[in-house]
């Protein structure tokens, strides 16, 4: 240790003295590192003046290294920034780190990609693309680019352009599952409906939990006329999910049509458990319960719907058949 207040850190040649006066000879010559053991953060120099066992006296010259000079910001710097002001909401924070990001690594795909993705966040679907253009001409096996610009495609109603991207996406990533789901709802909008079930179906062989997936094809299903199929995945995305309120709405509608009205009453009620401000729920419920015989029912079920909205033509229908059969026939005029 250092005489006084200030340790001696040896520097990587370590100089090995026979005796106190070879010490002082060559401490004469032996520049040290000096570091004040009150300040450990401030370093200088000093020369090693003698030994004696484990102990050294110095001498503070009084020459200071220079501060440290803090690096330069790196691409991965504002990347980080960026992906948390996105993950933040702060859409045009994010593009300007992306952007400070690109400036410093022109060939970063990543920040290109999640540049796109602010893009469409705040509306500019063009420039989304162009940011996913970018991605894929310096990474053509991005998967997620392909993916990100076949939903900017099917938003700009391109839909052949987005199914070819989501083709794109799974040849790279087979077991891309919302790759399977997008291209789904394409191809149910294309109204290639069993591909469109395939697709639902491929994506739910990779992730059995994916909710909006059953519940898709049972939707397909119902167009197809498989009712029994269409119960079952209703039954199974409720199972994933059970405060899916349309998901018991529609199982309602079917048990409906198949004559189980009780059961059909039940999902309207744990629909409308979940989303009060239905007027559809409402309606649907009205119509079951007068066909169970419950006018009265059917009566309030009617004004909860025409109440959320006024304009429900059948529902004032509705409401009139079943004020006339309470004989208010007046009533059922207004």
């Amino acid at each position: 240790m250092l005489i006084g207040v200030s340790m001696v850190l040896m520097q990587s040649k370590v100089v090995v003295a026979l005796s106190s006066q070879e010490v002082e000879r060559i401490g004469k010559e032996i520049t040290v590192r000096i570091v004040d053991s009150q300040n450990p953060n401030v370093a200088g120099s000093g020369v090693l003046m003698k030994h004696s066992g484990n102990t050294y006296v110095g001498v503070d010259v009084g020459v200071r290294l220079p501060d440290v000079v803090a690096a330069a910001p790196k691409a991965d710097d504002f990347f980080i920034k960026a992906n948390e002001k996105y993950r933040q909401k702060d859409y045009r924070g994010a593009i300007a780190d992306y952007t400070q990001a690109i400036r410093l690594n022109p060939n970063y795909a990543l920040a290109y990609n999640n540049r796109g993705k602010a893009r469409y966040e705040l509306g500019d679907k063009q420039g989304a693309i162009a940011d996913f253009n970018f991605a894929l001409k310096i990474n053509p096996n991005y998967a997620e680019a392909y993916y990100n610009r076949g939903n900017v495609r099917h938003d700009l109603k391109d839909l052949q352009g987005a199914i070819a991207d989501y083709n794109s996406a799974l040849k790279i990533n087979p077991s891309y599952a919302n790759a399977y789901y997008n291209r789904g709802v394409v191809r149910t909008e294309l109204k290639d409906l069993q591909g469109a079930i395939a697709d639902y179906t491929s994506a739910l062989k990779i992730n059995p939990n994916y909710a909006d997936a059953y519940y898709n094809r049972g939707v397909i299903r119902a167009e197809l006329g498989d009712k029994q199929g269409e119960i079952a995945d209703y039954t199974s995305a409720l199972k994933i999910n059970p405060n899916f309120a349309q998901a018991y709405f529609n199982r309602g509608v079917v048990r409906a049509q198949l004559g189980d009205l009780k059961g059909a009453i039940a999902d309207f009620n744990s629909a409308l458990n979940i989303n009060l401000n239905n007027d559809k729920f409402y309606y649907n419920r009205g119509v079951a319960r007068y066909r169970l015989g419950d006018p009265k029912g059917a009566i309030a079920d009617y004004n909860s719907a025409i109440k959320i909205n006024p304009n429900f033509a059948q529902a004032y229908n509705n409401r009139g058949a079943a004020r006339y059969d309470l004989g208010d026939p007046k009533g059922a005029i207004a």
